[in-house]
This record gives structure tokens, sequence and C-alpha cells, in this order.
């Protein structure tokens, strides 16, 4: 029983030591910033989702231990300007953890705003007791974007603004960030608090092929190492995958899938 929690405990716990501020574990995409499927809604609270409904899959293997993998499903929809998602995830093997997530705000052309929520329930058996149940944890914040002129996108994240409970796997502190793009390709730089730390900073350049597929390469900072992604769309289908280098310990590999309002690369 014990060798099974530290197989999940021991990996969360590296995570946050040696990678600082990166996604959280619960509904992280493949595509680094600005998604626009239901994943990244519930992930960060920026609204971007396309009309329609949609259905997206995201798949995460940590640092290269398998034992330490995030399988998670979400469902979007959006009516003229009025979006939401909800979904479900589960990190680790039995004793690891499960959330649920929704997110619901406002989306247009120009603009979107949304507020995001998660609830977390560690299912190992030594798991503490919380106000909300044993294990259990929840976070809430917000995300918002603006684009002010044509091929300038500005976005601000701050997905725990407020928790109870159990304590999230990592902390996410506020980040903010621009992206500029034109002539199929496209430029991002962005920021994030850490809780009283050194912020960390991360900066990526996206190739667009059409309509059709995107590439990209990414670097951030504490400690300085690089990823890089490739994502294929047709009409209504799109796969994305990325893959992130770590200069102590293994690679970490993203796979998603999104069928319905595909949604657009970096």
């Amino acid at each position: 029983m014990k060798g099974a929690i530290a197989r999940v405990m021991v990996p969360a716990i590296v995570l946050a030591a040696f990678c600082g501020e990166v996604q959280a574990q619960d509904f992280a995409a493949a595509v680094p910033v600005m998604g626009e499927g239901a994943l990244s809604l519930i992930e960060h609270g920026v609204a971007a989702t396309p009309p329609g409904a949609a259905f997206e899959g995201g798949v995460v293997r940590w640092l290269g231990i398998d034992d330490f993998t995030t399988r998670s499903l979400a469902v979007s929809g959006r009516w003229r300007s009025l979006t939401g998602a909800a979904g479900l995830s589960a990190t680790g093997g039995d004793e690891g953890w499960r959330s649920a997530g929704i997110a619901s705000g406002y989306a247009g052309s120009n603009a979107g705003a949304a507020l995001r929520a998660v609830f977390r329930q560690d299912a190992a058996p030594e798991a503490i007791e919380t106000p909300l149940g044993r294990g259990a944890g929840l976070e809430a914040g917000t995300g918002a974007w603006i684009r002010p002129r044509p091929g300038l996108d500005v976005w601000a994240s701050h997905p725990q603004i407020y928790m109870k409970g159990a304590a999230p796997p990592l902390n996410r502190g506020l980040e903010t960030g621009i992206r500029l793009a034109g002539d199929g390709i496209s430029a991002w730089l962005a920021r994030r608090a850490a809780g009283g730390r050194e912020a960390r900073h991360r900066g990526g350049v996206a190739l667009e092929f059409g309509t059709v597929a995107s590439a990209w390469i990414e670097a951030r900072d504490d400690p300085l190492r690089t990823g890089y992604g490739i994502e294929a769309r047709s009409r209504l289908v799109a796969v994305a995958f990325a893959l992130e280098t770590h200069p102590v310990l293994g690679e970490t590999a993203r796979l998603s899938l999104a069928i319905g309002g595909a949604p657009g690369g970096p």
C-alpha cells in the first residue's frame, strides 16, 4: 500500500520541486497558449471556445513516469457569446487523485472572460480530513483575454484565487501574457507569479501551415528547458502533441484530441 502511494506522491513532490510553476495536472492540453478547447477553458479560464459543441480528451505523462499520468475528458459548448465547459480527470493510479472541473463565461471575437472551478478528491487511504470531506479540495479562479487590434492578443489567468480544503498538487499564481501574430507566424511571452519566489517565464514561436497544421517551439526558465509540438486540424477534428524536455528529470509528453469545434493552434 505504501509503495503504491509513493509511486504517485513522490513524482508529484519532485514535479513541484524541480519544475516550479507548470500547468496543473488536471486539464492540461497539448497546445501551449490561448488554446480554444474545453480543456484550456477549464484549466485557465481564458474563454476562446469556438461556436457549437466540442469534445476534447487529453493524456499527459509527467516527467516520463508511467505511474504519474493524467487522463482528462471535457465537453464545451458555445451559444452566441455564452460559453461553458465541464470535465473529469484522473491522475495516477488507484491511489492518485480525481478531479471535476467547470468553467463558464463570455467568448467574443475580440475578447473573452470566464470563471473556472476544480474539485479534487485524493484517493489515498492516508488522505487528510478537510471541511469538504476526506482528501477533498476546491479551487476557483478566473481568466480573460482581449485583442486590442488584429494580430495582438493579451491574456491574464489567475486560476487559484480561492482555495479550500486539501491543497492543490501545484500552486498556480497570476499569469499574464502577450502574443503577436501575422503572415503565418506568431510569437508569445508569458510571466507567472510564483507565490513569493521569483516569477517564471515562458516564450515561444509558432508557424501556421494554412488552416490544416501548426508547429511550435517554446522555452521556459527555472530550470531552463525547451519544448516543441505540432497540431493537425481538419474541419471537425484536431490532434495535438507536445514534448517538454528537462535538464534533470524525464520528458513530459502531452497529447490532446478534439472533436467538434476543433481547437486552434498556439
